[in-house]
C-alpha cells in the first residue's frame, strides 16, 4: 500500500513538473530559431534535466485565484500604462533632459513570494517607475521613478505601487496577504517605509525627501 502511495504521489509531482517542462522547451527553441523534431527533442532532454537536477523549492503558502478580480486588477494595469506613458511624455516635452528622478520606499503588505514578485513586475512594466531593489527583511520595495520635484510626488508614488500590490493580493494573494491590507492604515502610504540603504543608480537619483 506504501509503494503504491509513493508511486502517486511520484507521479503527481511529475505531472506539477511538467508545465515548467514545456515552458523551458518553447524557451529552447527560441534561442535556437528553428523547429524541427531533432531541436524540440533536444529541448525536451534539457529541460527534464533542468527540472530534475535544479527542483524548485515547494511553494508552502498558495494563493487563490480570484477572476474577477483578476479581470479588475488587468484593467487597472491598462489604465496606469496609460497614464504612465503620459506623464512620461509630459515630463520629456516639459523638463527634457532636466527631468528630476528619485527613489521611494513603498511598504510591501504581502508577504507571499508569488504576490511580492508578480507586484514587483507589474510595478515595473510601466514606463516612468520601476522596482529597483525588494527588501524582504524589512518588507520594502525601493522604486526608482521619473518625475520626482517633492515629497508630494513621492506620497503618490507610495499611494500607486501600494494600490496596485492591493489589487495584485486581492487577485492572486491567500486570505492572509488579503487581511494584512486591513492593517495597512489609510495614512500609512505617506509615511516613510523602514530606513535601509537602498543600491545606487547610475545617474545617482535624488532620495525623494528631499529636492534636487
Amino acid at each position: 500500500m506504501s509503494k503504491m502511495t509513493a508511486l502517486l504521489a511520484t507521479r503527481r509531482h511529475a505531472w506539477r513538473r511538467a508545465p515548467l517542462v514545456v515552458w523551458l522547451t518553447l524557451v529552447w527553441l527560441m534561442l535556437w530559431g528553428t523547429l524541427d523534431v531533432a531541436t524540440v527533442l533536444g529541448g525536451v532532454i534539457v529541460a527534464s534535466v533542468v527540472v530534475l537536477v535544479f527542483p524548485m523549492p515547494p511553494i508552502t503558502r498558495r494563493g487563490r485565484l480570484r477572476p474577477l478580480r483578476v479581470l479588475q486588477l488587468l484593467w487597472w494595469l491598462l489604465a496606469d500604462l496609460f497614464t504612465s506613458a503620459f506623464q512620461v511624455a509630459w515630463e520629456s516635452i516639459s523638463y527634457g533632459p532636466r527631468t528630476k528622478a528619485g527613489i521611494v520606499a513603498v511598504p510591501v503588505p504581502a508577504d507571499t513570494d508569488h504576490v511580492v514578485a508578480t507586484a514587483a513586475n507589474l510595478v515595473s512594466l510601466g514606463p516612468g517607475k520601476f522596482v529597483l531593489q525588494i527588501d524582504r527583511e524589512q518588507r520594502v520595495f525601493y522604486v526608482y521613478a521619473l518625475g520626482m520635484q517633492g515629497e508630494e510626488d513621492a506620497a503618490k508614488i507610495r499611494r500607486e505601487v501600494l494600490e496596485m500590490q492591493s489589487w495584485v493580493v486581492r487577485a492572486i494573494g491567500s486570505d492572509e496577504d488579503v487581511r494584512a491590507l486591513d492593517h495597512l492604515g489609510p495614512t500609512e502610504a505617506d509615511q516613510p517605509a523602514p530606513p535601509s540603504a537602498p543600491p545606487s543608480a547610475g545617474a545617482r537619483p535624488t532620495p525623494p525627501e528631499e529636492d534636487r
